[in-house]
Formats: C-alpha cells, structure tokens, sequence
C-alpha cells in the first residue's frame, strides 16, 4: 500500500512539529500548572493528541484501502 500523503502530514509529521514547537516555546520558561514544569505537561498531553490525530488520519483517508494486498508472501502449507 502506498501512503497517502495527507495521512502521513497528519498522523507523523504534524505531531512532530508540535513536539518541536512546544519544547522549542516551553524549554526556557518556569512555568509550571500543578506545581509541574510546563514542558512536562505539555509531554504528556502530546500522547493522547498524537493518537487521537492517528486513529483521524487512519478514519479519513485509509479506513477502505486494500491491506490484503499489500501483506508478506504467504507460506507454502504441506
């Protein structure tokens, strides 16, 4: 199977520029929310977010494409 594009922005490289961002906006401050420092939370924030904008990607663009095409050859049963 052959990525489709928008899948890919979506689900890989859209969480990685978040995580670049938020570190590269978050690292220097002392901020903290809950007595935690604020690079933390926005860590631990960034899971569910990135799962969510997979399980996104997944629904929109490659929920109907064919994987059995695209599977390992099959063994040869005796």
């Amino acid at each position: 199977m052959k990525p489709n594009l928008k899948s890919v922005l979506v689900a890989l490289v859209l969480p990685f520029a978040l995580l670049v961002g938020g570190v590269v906006a978050l690292g220097p401050s002392d901020v903290r929310v809950v007595g935690i420092p604020a690079i933390f939370v926005f860590m631990v924030a960034l899971f569910p977010t990135t799962a969510g904008l997979m399980a996104l990607a997944w629904n929109i663009w490659d929920k109907h494409e064919a994987y059995d095409e695209d599977s390992a050859p099959r063994a040869v049963t005796p």
